[in-house]
């Protein structure tokens, strides 16, 4: 948004931030919510990851993403047979922004380093496991370099360690580097 501030870009981005606010006051509070939490997400996101960050349960993350898939606010993305979803840069903009408002951006960042830090930590220490996991996280790895950084940023060097190391096979086998 702050791209969109001179000249005639200062009304589209007042009318793109008045377009989103209508929508998002039209979405109920546990939408709103949850909504918010996606914005954490880089490059899309499953509803496990979903059901982390939104602190509900695989069935409520399935209802607000489909509530929100049909209100044109999450698309979508169906990956050689894995289903994704993700938002639009504006979207995620937006709802990063909203996390900020409502004081809740630390707590889901946590949330979402966690719960990457647990399939690396969990999946990703067990033995053969850089095929499996490399196949789970390949549609998350700017995810997984997300926290990564959040865990470095915030001096926690163990947390970041532990997923570094649980994830390696993954950026190894997917030919991606930190």
């Amino acid at each position: 948004f702050a791209l969109l501030s001179g000249g005639g870009r200062r009304r589209r981005r007042r009318t793109l931030e008045a377009t989103l606010d209508w929508s998002y006051d039209l979405l109920d509070p546990e939408e709103q919510r949850a909504f918010r939490a996606l914005g954490v997400f880089v490059d899309g996101f499953d509803l496990e990851a979903v059901a982390t960050v939104a602190s509900v349960t695989r069935v409520g993350a399935t209802d607000v993403v489909e509530a929100l898939v049909a209100k044109s606010l999450v698309v979508r993305a169906d990956l050689g047979g894995t289903l994704r979803f993700r938002l639009l840069e504006s979207m995620k903009a937006y709802a990063e922004q909203r996390l900020g408002e409502a004081g809740e951006l630390e707590r889901v960042r946590r949330l979402h380093f966690e719960h990457f830090h647990r399939i690396a930590s969990v999946h990703g220490l067990a033995p053969q496991a850089e095929l499996r996991l490399g196949f789970r996280l390949r549609h998350d790895m700017s995810n997984v370099t997300s926290a990564f950084e959040l865990a470095t940023d915030g001096g926690n060097w163990d947390g970041a360690t532990e997923l570094l190391s649980g994830a390696l096979g993954a950026y190894e086998y997917f030919g991606r580097t930190l």
